[in-house]
């Protein structure tokens, strides 16, 4: 099952509870009346303003899925117990490890590996790149990846369950990115091992700036504490 349909037959939204929906080209920032934030890329699909009149949720609908991504971010992030700050090269010896798959170019942390002379096998739909395999190939990569380095934005393109059906016996998944839903049920998919996102503090207004500004991750993420939760 999608892990989308299980967080909302566990949390079905509640609206009322929503204090603003703003959209940017790049992101969705979603704030509670509480105060706190989430935030979902929007990958170039549309995302309309009267998003909030939406009876019944559908996940076969985009805006749907970025919608109920942003929501579970502000209501379940900042709740999470997490293990650790920063990001999983600072704690995860990834030298000892191989073949490594990254789905969704993560540029910072790629520079990282590339540094450390670590070999990292790297496919991003969206994004041209000469650093890039060709994504005709993903699949048998991630059949024979010790560990895969996965976008939580896979919730967001519905790619995310048929590439967990892909991954071989015994691999480990680690999901990153600000799209990243940092709660429980994401280890119900035996592979994820470990989530990687974001907190911001409640009533962080700068956040919700940049993205109406159509400003992206580099932008906001200083506002952001990045954190990780690992599977017991």
């Amino acid at each position: 099952m999608n892990p989308l349909q299980l967080l909302l037959n566990q949390f079905p939204p509640d609206f009322s509870n929503i204090h603003t929906v703003t959209a940017g080209q790049m992101y969705v920032a979603l704030q509670l009346t509480n105060g706190n934030i989430g935030v979902c890329a929007r990958l170039d699909y549309e995302f309309p303003p009267d998003i909030l009149k939406v009876r019944t949720i559908n996940l076969s609908e985009p805006s749907h899925r970025i919608l109920l991504i942003a929501y579970y971010n502000a209501l379940l992030n900042p709740r999470a117990a997490y293990s650790s700050q920063g990001d999983i090269f600072s704690e995860i010896d990834f030298s000892k490890t191989g073949p490594i798959v990254m789905v969704g170019n993560f540029r910072p942390l790629l520079k990282k590996f590339d540094d450390a002379s670590i070999d990292v096998a790297v496919f991003d739909l969206k994004q041209d790149d000469a650093r890039l395999k060709p994504y005709s190939e993903i699949y048998s990569y991630l059949a024979d990846a010790t560990d895969v380095i996965l976008t939580s934005t896979s919730l967001v393109n519905d790619t995310f369950s048929e590439m967990i059906s892909r991954i071989g016996a015994g691999t480990k998944v680690y999901m990153l990115g600000p799209s990243t839903i940092l709660h429980k049920t994401m280890f119900q998919f035996n592979p994820v091992i470990s989530l990687s996102g974001m907190i911001f503090p409640a009533q962080t207004s700068e956040v919700i700036k940049v993205i109406a500004g159509n400003g992206g991750t580099p932008e906001f993420s200083k506002y952001a504490c990045k954190v990780s939760i690992h599977r017991k």
